[in-house]
């Protein structure tokens, strides 16, 4: 369809221009994408049963200085089509992207919904991706989450191999949206330069460069001073011209004598394809392939089905794989994971140990932990969120708050027990005087945490799996904790009396030596007595 206020295309019109049929695909795309998101009663038809365009509502742009309001008739389409998709109040430009907002949505839940709506409309290829403040691609510029990088020196068999695992990444299902950067069938015009017949007619390689870079390229010849600021001028050929590769037979080269020489005199142009831009990291060749994941699917399970469908692919060994970006410092950040917690655990045994001068009573206070760990892991679970870095951080969290409650009661029977009480009496009464503080102290955590694990504000979407771990593994905790350190308590007060009663054991043992040996030391020294043959003593 053509624009709003454009003339209607006769029999023997020319073709339309690339911009022109450029912003007629966009706008067909933009039709698709609404039949496919919302009732026909939702959108304003004219009477033949198409959209209404001039009847659409003017989007509500207020999403800062940023972003700007649609200027084109296909911009403005665009807006209030993503606004009819997504039920919200505005939506902004930013060059080529679209803002969204006006309702407090999940980014996740929003991108499900466009996908939904642009699903299975022909010669697109659209992907989703939510604009995070931070970008953890190194400046890279993505078209998805998470980057998986192939690399070698030897770049024919690294654009072999990027198409074959890029086929078998597309099946898994483990991922979405899998793109790659690889464009190897570029149209591109190549000249061959004959040098022999350049040279008869005075023409040399460098002024056809020159000729091929003030066509094509930004050469700047000369500079407008205002008062206020400075112009560049920039020679170029038009965009007509540059659009059409027909155009560059009709170039011609000022020869030796002044005289005009068509490029087709002195050049070979030929058609080929290649790559549009060859990517590096590293300083060596590299391809890109980006990628989601579903919901439902973590980060850790994606990676191992991309390690997995490696090894089938048999890539050749001068390709090295690995991941960038986000999945990279995802792949760091969980390395160090488990040897973290087993730190922060055996710190709190340290400094536990030198509290109460005790090898086992530290023990008794960590019992709680496999209880608090287990919670958050099944809250997590039960709200569909990966045990991300921030869930790790609520699980550290829960070491520091778990353990008071077992403290609490513990530090308590120590003092009945240096009364002269006996163990479970003194855990007994250590579980019912210390209850009340117990409970208060475990509600006014949990209710501190419950706004984060109900997503409440900006940015929630990322603190909320710290609340979700926080709150369920003090809600298990707290159940638990409340039978199993007693319990814990007296066992290992038992065994704590059975080392001791060998310590005693041993140390009597070592008291009665000494007390021997000092015996001896003190006894009176008598001279020696001998006998003779004849039965006398001397």
């Amino acid at each position: 369809p053509a624009l709003p206020g454009a003339a209607p295309p006769t029999r023997h019109a020319p073709a339309a221009p690339p911009l022109r049929r450029r912003n007629a695909q966009l706008e067909s795309f933009a039709l698709a994408a609404a039949a496919e998101a919302a009732a026909s009663e939702a959108l304003p038809l004219t009477p033949n049963g198409k959209l209404d365009r001039h009847a659409l509502p003017e989007p509500d742009v207020e999403l800062g200085t940023d972003y700007r309001a649609p200027r084109t008739p296909h911009e403005a389409l665009l807006c209030a089509l993503f606004a009819e998709i997504t039920h919200t109040s505005s939506v902004g430009i930013d060059d080529s992207f679209f803002a969204i907002g006006g309702h407090s949505i999940l980014a996740m839940r929003l991108i499900a919904r466009l996908r939904q709506a642009t699903r299975g409309v022909p010669g697109v290829s659209i992907v989703f991706q939510s604009v995070q403040n931070i970008n953890l691609n190194a400046g890279r510029m993505s078209r998805a989450q998470y980057q998986y990088s192939l690399t070698s020196p030897d770049i024919k068999a690294l654009y072999e191999s990027a198409p074959a695992i890029l086929s078998k990444l597309e099946k898994l299902p483990e991922l979405r949206d899998v793109v790659s950067d690889l464009e190897i069938a570029n149209p591109q015009v190549f000249v061959d330069i004959d040098r022999e017949r350049a040279a008869n007619y005075g023409v040399t390689a460098d002024q056809i460069r020159q000729q091929f870079y003030s066509a094509f390229g930004s050469r700047q010849i000369s500079t407008i001073y205002t008062p206020s600021n400075d112009y560049q001028v920039i020679l170029e050929a038009d965009r007509g011209f540059q659009n059409d590769p027909a155009a560059i037979e009709r170039m011609f080269i000022k020869g030796a004598n002044g005289q005009n020489v068509p490029i087709d005199a002195v050049a070979k142009l030929s058609r080929k394809i290649g790559p549009l831009s060859v990517n590096r990291q590293s300083q060596q060749p590299a391809v890109t392939i980006s990628f989601n994941v579903p919901p439902g699917i973590s980060l850790g399970e994606a990676v191992n089905a991309i390690r997995a469908a490696e090894r089938e692919v048999d890539l050749p060994a001068s390709i090295t794989t690995g991941f960038t970006g986000s999945a990279q410092l995802f792949q760091d950040a969980l390395k160090g994971q488990g040897l973290l917690v087993l730190a922060a655990i055996l710190v709190i045994y340290i400094v536990l140990g030198v509290l109460y001068e005790s090898f086992i009573h530290p023990i008794t206070i960590l019992s709680g932990l496999p209880s608090a760990g287990l919670g958050a892991l099944i809250a997590l679970q039960m709200f569909g969120m990966d045990l991300s870095v921030i869930a790790i951080i609520g699980i550290l969290m829960l070491i520091g708050i778990v353990k008071k409650n077992a403290i609490m009661m513990v530090d308590f029977a120590q003092e009945r027990r240096a009364e002269g009480a006996d163990a479970l009496t003194a855990i007994r009464d250590a579980a019912l005087l210390r209850f009340r503080p117990i409970m208060m102290t475990t509600f006014a955590a949990l209710l501190g945490t419950l706004p984060i694990a109900m997503g409440a504000g900006a940015g929630s979407e990322l603190r909320q799996p710290l609340g979700i771990a926080v709150v369920g593994g003090l809600f298990i905790s707290q159940i638990l904790t409340l039978y199993i350190t007693p319990v814990i308590y007296i066992y290992l007060d038992k065994v704590e009396a059975w080392t001791k009663r060998g310590e005693v054991q041993r140390a009597k043992l070592e008291a009665a030596a000494e007390q021997n040996e000092q015996t001896l030391a003190v006894l009176p020294q008598t001279a020696p007595i001998a006998v003779t043959q004849d039965g006398k003593k001397s």
